[in-house]
């Protein structure tokens, strides 16, 4: 038995999911870049506003509209 459980957006576990965009279960997890203490800490961290992997693994790892923690973001 896996020590993971399928999400309801990506159902099977050894299936391989693509997408040009980024998925919503992903994208809220990145806060309005029109904010601009948001404009602040990324501009102060030298975030790349540009590369979404970027600022979910400085965003990311909580949230409080999502209950898993993500861990290990990189590209």
């Amino acid at each position: 038995m896996s020590q993971f459980a399928a999400l309801a957006n990506f159902p099977t576990l050894d299936k391989i999911y693509k997408s040009e965009e980024l998925w919503p279960f992903f994208s809220s997890r990145i806060p309005s870049l029109a904010l601009k203490n948001i404009q602040d800490k990324i501009k102060k961290k030298g975030v790349n506003e540009n590369d979404y992997l970027e600022l979910l693994s400085f965003f990311g790892k909580r949230t409080i509209t999502n209950p898993f923690e993500l861990n290990n973001i990189s590209h």
